[in-house]
Formats: structure tokens, sequence, C-alpha cells
């Protein structure tokens, strides 16, 4: 810090502010370590719920707080409660620490160890769930022999709301009554509220759903946080929101009725929350699978809901609507992936009247034909090449017959057409891009002795960068004898990410030529040890526990999930920036 830097005391730390704006707040080894949290948990809990960039030097022992100056000052605030915590009780004050982000809900002593779980598991879960800090905290004297115990609860109103109320459903768990004893069902009129919903048993069952799946499709379908705290069901959000949750819930309800037909009666066919797609009588049942078992899967990955409805406009002849309910990228998605099932089924029900062609609109669908080998080049082993043609562009990619759809904002359809493209230029021989100067590639020029070792046998290495990356690569070959891997991705971060591997890849080539596994090699050699660990200590399918123990940590992991073992098929909207595109000469590593 510079001698004109400021200094000064919040939230009983002392607080500098360098030259930059950034805040440095000095604390003890043991405090940087509570703050860091397990794998970082803590410390990015924090700069996610206060909006400020949190840095922590461990070795200066100074946390570094950047970013506008209410985020600030809620990071200061979260940062002494987790200090606080460490050494003893953490004092809120209702007023004076309350900016807009505070919550404090009574909790009964008897239910206090409950609520927290294991080791605190069932307060960070909520955290984790809804993007929100929690603390008991001690008020006045701090006697205990008192009723109740206070659950803080900071972070963004709906977080909160969401976090309060499965706190409110585990209380009543343990004590039934508590809260829903004299509610009765409830509309809120408010743009802002909470409404209530009392169920039977049997209506609370079917709307829970199995690990409660129903109830996460409602709430992501509606937009609105979805809780049931014993028999009644809490809808808080905006009003509009709550009003879609009230209907799907009805509908759930009227699907136990003793009179109730297969198909659900929609009034207003023009809803903004509804896509209509008819389906042949003949494909109902493949399209829904034994026991809806299809139809949950698609309502899981879009985050939908979907019922076979009667609208004022009919049907064609001889097939039922089928209402499709949510976000409209999700009903998108969803309604691709029937057409998709339908068109396998009856070859040429969609696509024999379709036109081809490229959509200019700012949202719409692209369509692209395929031939003969192409479709099965496109789709890959399992749909694997589709999910990270979709991964990679943030677009949704969907193959009904033989015509690729490619729906999105128009940015995302171009990224999909190119990345596609590119693909299927690869059955024909070398790939070559004129124009990488664009901010959704990476360019890497790579030692000649690299590349082979970089692809792998038939490029399973590259394959399995691509699945631990979400990216698309390929080796752009000008016919001239240069050679350079392009890794492609709307997400910086993934592309940070499969560089990263490539670059600890070529490093190890180099340090130990010919004595190094190539990466497919390697990430099959990591998934059995993780099997074997899971086995060996009780992680198994009928065992308990993560599989670790002390003194044998769990194996390090290379990257994100893979995307082939994934069943979310549903595209990344993050936009990414420039940086990161362009062309990275290998020469510069050496430097790095």
């Amino acid at each position: 810090l510079r001698d004109n830097d400021i200094s000064y005391v919040k939230h009983e730390m002392e607080v500098q502010v360098d030259s930059s704006g950034a805040e440095i707040v000095h604390v003890s080894k043991d405090d940087a370590a509570f703050i860091l949290g397990k794998g970082g948990r803590t410390k990015k809990k924090i700069s996610t719920v206060s909006g400020a960039s949190v840095e922590l030097r461990e070795r200066a022992s100074t946390v570094e707080i950047r970013g506008p100056q209410e985020a600030r000052m809620r990071a200061r605030k979260y940062i002494a409660c987790v200090r606080a915590q460490r050494t003893g009780p953490v004092y809120v004050d209702p007023v004076k620490d309350d900016a807009g982000d505070l919550t404090i809900i009574k909790v009964p002593y008897d239910c206090v160890g409950f609520v927290t779980g294991v080791a605190g598991n069932f307060l960070r879960q909520c955290e984790e769930e809804w993007n929100t800090l929690m603390f008991f905290t001690e008020v006045g004297t701090g006697q205990r022999s008192r009723r109740f115990e206070r659950l803080a609860i900071f972070g963004a109103a709906f977080g909160r709301r969401g976090a309060e109320l499965k706190v409110m459903a585990a209380i009543e768990k343990k004590i039934p009554g508590f809260f829903t004893e004299a509610v009765e069902d409830f509309v809120d009129n408010e743009d802002w509220g909470t409404d209530n919903v009392c169920l039977s048993p049997d209506e609370l069952s079917y709307a829970l759903g199995k690990e409660g799946s129903t109830k996460r499709k409602i709430a992501k379908a509606s937009g609105c946080i979805v809780e049931y705290v014993g028999y009644v069901a809490y809808l808080s959000g905006m009003w509009v929101a709550r009003k879609r949750a009230r209907e799907y819930l009805s509908w759930l309800q009227s699907h136990l009725s003793p009179n109730r037909s297969n198909a659900i009666k929609i009034d207003v066919e023009d809803r903004e929350d509804a896509t209509y797609i008819d389906v042949p009588v003949s494909a109902i049942g493949y399209i829904t699978g034994d026991r809806r078992a299809t139809l949950s899967k698609i309502e899981q990955d879009w985050s939908v809901l979907m019922f076979f409805v009667k609208t004022q406009t009919p049907a064609k002849e001889g097939a039922e609507r089928l209402g499709i309910f949510g976000a409209p990228r999700g009903r998108r998605g969803a309604e691709l992936k029937i057409m998709g099932a339908v068109e396998a089924k009856i070859p040429g029900y969609f696509t024999d009247s379709m036109e081809i062609g490229v959509c200019e609109d700012e949202w719409g669908t692209c369509t692209i034909k395929l031939h003969g080998d192409e479709i099965s080049f496109a789709l890959g082993r399992q749909g694997a090449t589709r999910r990270k043609l979709a991964k990679a562009s943030g677009c949704i990619i969907e193959y009904v017959g033989g015509v690729a759809f490619c729906s999105g904002h128009i940015d995302e359809r171009r990224r999909a057409r190119d990345y596609l493209g590119w693909l299927l230029a690869q059955m024909k021989g070398d790939v070559h891009v004129a124009d990488v100067n664009r901010p959704d590639l990476l360019v890497l020029d790579l030692p000649d002795a690299c590349v082979t070792f970089v692809a792998g046998q038939n490029g399973q290495s590259l394959r399995a960068i691509e699945a631990d990356s979400g990216t698309f690569c390929f080796i752009d070959r000008d016919g001239r004898g240069t050679q350079r891997l392009i890794v492609c991705s709307n997400d910086v971060k993934c592309r940070r990410n499969a560089e990263s591997i490539i670059r600890d890849l070529v490093a190890m080539q180099r340090s130990h030529p010919g004595a190094v596994e190539d990466y497919a090699y390697q990430r099959s050699r990591r998934r059995e040890e993780r099997k074997v660990h899971r086995e060996g200590r009780g992680g198994g399918p009928k065992g308990k526990g993560k599989g670790y123990g002390k003194g044998r940590p769990a194996p390090e992991s290379s990257g994100s999930s893979s995307s082939e073992d994934s069943s979310d098929d549903s595209a990344s909207d993050t936009n990414s920036e420039a940086a990161g595109g362009g062309k990275k000469r290998w020469d510069s590593y050496e430097n790095d």
C-alpha cells in the first residue's frame, strides 16, 4: 500500500483502501483458512452473494475486495460474520445490518440441530442451492434457556425466500403444524408475494414426484419458488410466476380426480408460457414411454412441464395436442426433442413439407439438410457429438430425421452452423479456417511432435479433452504443412480449461517423451480409480459416504464433468467476451 492509501475500521475489521480502489482486509491465518473454506467454497459464496470480487492472499493473510461500494460493504459484513462464527457466536443487528439483504427466521430450539444437519450440511446445501449465506445469531444475553434461535439469511430477495421456505419445511417436518396449523388457501395480490395452496396427502405425493422432481419442474417452468411446508404449497415470486405455478398445480391435481379426462382443457391458446405440437396418435405411446418415463426425462432436461391438452382450435386429424409449458428456450428444446422422436417413429411427418434455410431473425431456427453418413457422424455415439456442438455454440441443436435444427439467438445459430460445417468437413479431408480472428476461437500453434500425441489414437484424446472442457476442437491444416489446434466455444472459461489441459499434456510429453499416457487413457484410468475408491470405502451403490477417508485423498479432477456422461441437452446461455479469442503462439508458453 502507498502512503496516501486510506485506513479505517468497518464491521470490527481494519480495512485499507489502496490507490486502485481495492479494499485490503488483514486477517489471521486461522481466519484466512476459515474464509477460504473447503475447496474455496466459502470465499466463492461470499463473492457470489455480495456481488464483489473477493480474493484471498494466504501468504500475506489479507483479503482483497473489489467492486461497487455497496457490494464491498456486503462482502465486509459477510467476512465479519464468517470470522465471528469461527471463534464464537455471530451477532447480527436486525436494523443496522439489514441493507435489504437480510431475513431472520426463528427456529425452535428443539429443531436447531435438525436444521443445521450433520456438520452443518443442511445449511450448506441451502446456501449453495439459493446463493445465500446463513448463520445462527446471538442477540442479548445469549442465555440458552430461550425457546428459539434466530437464523440470519443474507442474499438477494429471491434466494433468501427460497432458503427461508426450505428451513420452514424442515421445521414443519420436525414439528408438524408449526407453520401450517391455521393456514388456508391464499392468493396474494401484490406484485411480489407468496400464495398458499393446501394439498391432500395424495396430491402432495403426486406434486412432489420422485425425489422432488415434479416440484423442481413446476418451479423451473413457472419461474416461481415452490416449496411444500407440510401439506401446504408455498408459491413465492412475482404475480405472473405465481399464477402459472397455481395453474400447473391445479392441472396436476386434476389428474387425480376420479372424473378426469386424458387431456387438460386450456381456455387460452395464445399463452406466453405455452407451445403446442400435434402428435400422431400412433406415436403417443412412443414419445410418452413406460409410465411417462420419456416425457419426464425431456421435462427434466429442458425445465418444462408437458400435458396433452384440449384447446379451442382442435388438433390435426389423427393427432392429439401436446402442450409444453415453461421458458421459451426450454419449450423450443423440448419441442424439437418431441419432433425428433415422432420423426423416428413416422419418417417424414415433419420434414417432408419443410423448407430448408437460414433465419435472420434475432431469435429463430435455422435448418440444415444432412445426407447419408453425415447424420450419424454429426450425432456421435449416444448423441455425444450433437451435445458437444450445442454446448460449445450455446445453441439448441436437434436432428429431426435428416434435418439439423439450430434454434437460438442469431449469434448462437451462426456459431452452430460454422461448427457443424467444420465438423462435416472432416469427413472429406483436412479442415482449414481462413478467418480465426473471432472471439469464440482459441488458436494454438502446436509443435509438430505434439500434434499426434494431443489428438491421440483415432482422435480419442481430443474427444476426451472436448468432453472435459465443454469445447469443440479440431486440427486445422492449410495444405502447406502448417497445422494448428483450434478450440471453439462461446464460453471463455471453457476455452481456457481446454488450453490448460493441452498445455499440461504438451509439458509432460516434452519432459518425458514417449513415456506419457495419452489423455483419453489418463481419463479412463482416473474413472477406474474413483470407482475402486468408492467401492472400497463404502461409496458404492449400497454403501454410504463419499468413498474417501483420512490418508486417502480423492483423485484430482482434470476439468469439468464430461458432456458425454451428462443427460442434460440444454445449451449454455453464456455470452463470451473477446478475451481468450484469437491466436496464441506456443512459444509464449515458455514465458508464462
